[in-house]
């Protein structure tokens, strides 16, 4: 058998400090509590209304969505912004910036895995000429509540 001779990828995990800014964290999360039901088809049902309707970012009620994201060069997402989910994030094409509310970044490289808990975050396309796509599974999760009580919902400036 060949050598396999692809770089380990990276596997970046945001989170949320005591007071809800976000930084990289070095834990490694838990699975997701609620296994999802394959039975009946109700999954394949879901998929094929959603085909016909604008599906919503992160699904409610759990269950999970799975996005690609096309990023032009020298573009990137809105400003800081935040979803109620636990996303998983590989990038398959290009390079791309992840900064966090904390003004941590962090270059993520094809095969990299990003798991974003519900954090404030944006993505840039540094590159002046090449796209960049990644991929990523969205599922609803519980807001972060901060040691003071304080429960971090969407945000989205502008919208």
């Amino acid at each position: 058998m060949a050598n396999n001779r692809l770089p380990n990828p990276n596997r970046y995990i945001t989170d949320n400090d005591a007071d809800g800014s976000s930084f990289f964290s070095t834990r490694i999360p838990a699975s997701v509590e609620s296994p999802v039901s394959l039975s009946s088809n109700n999954d394949l049902e879901r998929y094929q209304t959603a085909l016909q309707t604008q599906v919503p970012l992160v699904t409610p009620a759990g269950g999970a969505n799975v996005w690609y994201n096309d990023i032009p060069p020298d573009a990137e997402s809105s400003l800081m912004h935040r979803t109620v989910s636990l996303d998983i994030v590989v990038l398959l094409i290009g390079q791309v910036q992840l900064p966090l509310s904390n003004n941590e970044t962090r270059t993520i490289k094809p095969g990299d895995m990003v798991i974003q808990r519900s954090t404030l975050h944006k993505w840039r396309n540094p590159s002046k000429t090449q796209w960049a796509r990644m991929v990523a599974i969205v599922s609803e999760c519980q807001p972060y509540v901060t040691e003071n009580g304080e429960a971090l919902g969407a945000y989205f400036p502008g919208a």
